[in-house]
């Protein structure tokens, strides 16, 4: 996966995930995001085929491999699929799951 990081301003200089990430043919475009979650569209070629719905991965700085990796965030592992990331055909699907999952992290939203 490529990633392209920017510099989160206020966060302890954690590289935010990429708006736009290009990854076995496909490219994603992020739609919107919070502190934890974010929406990205999927393309293929010039295509929107669906809306992916991820949970932010926080990773520590660390070393590995004798290099230094600062604190990033990622976007879920193929493994993890299912649990923090989902995948939706159309973005009302897609931002239900978003509202879903903001409102397990804040306790106090009704769906």
């Amino acid at each position: 996966m490529t990633y392209l990081f920017r510099e989160e301003r206020g966060n302890r200089n954690m590289k935010q995930l990429a708006e736009r990430i290009e990854f076995k043919g496909f490219v994603f475009i992020q739609e919107t995001r919070n502190e934890n979650l974010a929406i990205y569209q999927q393309w293929l070629k010039k295509d929107l085929i669906a809306y992916e719905v991820i949970r932010i991965r926080k990773n520590k700085t660390r070393e590995q491999f004798g290099k230094i990796f600062p604190s990033s965030e990622s976007y879920p592992t193929e493994k993890s699929w299912g649990n923090e990331g989902k995948t939706f055909k159309n973005l009302k699907d897609a931002l239900k799951q978003y509202e879903k999952w903001s409102c397990e992290v804040v306790e106090k939203c009704q769906i």
